[in-house]
């Protein structure tokens, strides 16, 4: 796992960058300054399930990751 440095967001340089990681087991989201660098407190995340059935599928709620999606973006913007 590679660790991204972390910036105040006083010292955050512009333009600002707004990441959404959709992942199997949580949706979330970060703001990056210019350098790459994460900005303190502007980050959210949320757990979700993918769904395992007997034949081996797997299987996400598309309308739920939206939802966390955006349950997430409203939170970062709000920190902001």
């Amino acid at each position: 796992m590679r660790i991204t440095p972390k910036v105040s967001k006083a010292k955050a340089e512009p333009p600002l960058i707004l990441a959404i990681d959709i992942g199997t087991s949580v949706v979330r989201t970060m703001v990056f300054d210019r350098l790459g660098r994460a900005i303190e407190g502007l980050e959210s995340r949320r757990s979700h399930k993918i769904e395992t059935r007997a034949q081996g599928t797997s299987e996400a709620n598309p309308d739920l990751l939206l939802r966390l999606v955006w349950d997430c973006i409203d939170q970062t913007v709000a920190e902001g």
